[in-house]
């Protein structure tokens, strides 16, 4: 544990004085002058698919009140299709999540001149400034209020609002009074109809266990506890989703439960579109994972958010089922070190009882 707390006593150090150069070399204010009808171009590419489904509804408002303008994104591509072919964006411009300075130059003199860059990093990184500062954009909004290249500041502007809420304010600032913020949540016909094929004829639940990092994944016992807690709790079957790798940790748990006829799982490849699929079909989400939370909330579904206890005020201001059908529970803290495995089973069960009794 002490090699890894000065690993990351490093690693802090080091982004701080990466970020100071940067701001020392590349922090401008912007002299760019572009035609009012410009491109937007928002800048994605951390890859993360709850992050797109909280943003996925910005550039269907910006054509909708400005129908000529176009919305360009910068994102992985992992993340390409879903932006390209469900989110409305006009240019889909891809990027590996660690690209070099030479991709970003390369990337910043095929976008050219724009109306708008958006980047909504907290704290932005040496790479991020370079980039910014490569890009000929009169406008550049951002959360980090200290920079002179942000010239559209809204992090204290924005504080304690919920990332859809950030956007909300930003295109408000474009002149968008009263943007719909509802998610746009994909439908892939074929995906539909092969998880209608075996989904239950009884109320389901969807329960997703794994979130990102080990500290947010739950262990096959504690996912058989939660799992039996439900179904003695409630009349719902349960459809456990997983990301691929993890098809043996499903076998273990659907041989284990109290009550296997009533725990499904898709024996397909886990992919997006089933995701999506399975939310759309099923009565309410329980999940560790930000991700399928955003997707239920999408689809009106009544969410049962689980997190860490270091994911609570303020960052869960931000990134909470943002839904009025949701409750949230928070695994406690043991030795300063923060598991969903450390969730106390007794307290899930009382809140999941309200949360059924309250909004399913």
């Amino acid at each position: 544990m002490e090699v890894i707390a000065v690993i990351k006593t490093f690693q802090f150090w080091r982004d701080v004085l990466r970020r100071k150069l940067g701001i020392l070399l590349f922090d401008r204010h912007s002299s760019v002058r572009s035609s009012s009808h410009g491109a937007t171009v928002f800048v994605r590419w951390d890859a993360k698919l709850g992050d797109a489904i909280v943003s996925s509804w910005v550039a269907r408002e910006i054509k909708n009140k400005f129908p000529e303008r176009k919305v360009y994104v910068i994102t992985s591509s992992e993340m390409a299709s879903l932006f390209r072919d469900f989110f409305n964006f006009d240019c889909v411009f891809e990027i590996p999540k660690r690209a070099g300075y030479i991709e970003l130059k390369k990337l910043a003199n095929e976008i050219g001149g724009i109306d708008y860059l958006v980047h909504f990093s907290q704290k932005m990184k040496m790479k991020d400034l370079y980039f910014i500062s490569k890009v000929g954009s009169k406008n550049v909004a951002g959360l980090d209020d200290e920079l002179d290249c942000i010239n559209i500041k809204l992090g204290q502007k924005t504080a304690g609002m919920h990332f859809a809420k950030k956007f909300k304010v930003l295109l408000e600032h474009m002149g968008i009074a009263n943007p719909d913020t509802s998610y746009i949540v994909p439908s892939c016909q074929g995906a539909e109809d092969r998880v209608g094929s075996w989904w239950p004829s009884n109320k389901t639940l969807c329960f997703n266990p794994y979130g990102s990092g080990t500290s947010r994944c739950f262990s096959v016992e504690k996912i058989i506890a939660l799992i039996n807690t439900m179904l003695d709790s409630s009349n719902y079957n349960i459809c456990l989703l997983y990301p691929p790798g993890r098809e043996r940790d499903v076998e273990r748990v659907l041989s284990h439960v109290c009550d296997p006829t009533r725990v499904v799982s898709d024996h397909e490849k886990p992919s997006l579109a089933a995701l999506f699929a399975q939310t759309r079909h099923c009565a309410g989400m329980v999940s560790v994972d930000t991700a399928t939370v955003h997707i239920a909330t999408g689809l009106n579904k009544p969410v049962l958010g689980i997190y860490n206890d270091n994911f609570g005020m303020p960052e869960n201001v931000e990134w909470h089922p943002n839904n009025p059908r949701s409750s949230v529970i928070y695994a406690e803290t043991r030795s300063a070190q923060q598991d969903v495995n450390f969730i106390n089973v007794a307290e899930f069960k009382t809140v999941f009882n309200k949360w059924v009794a309250d909004y399913l």
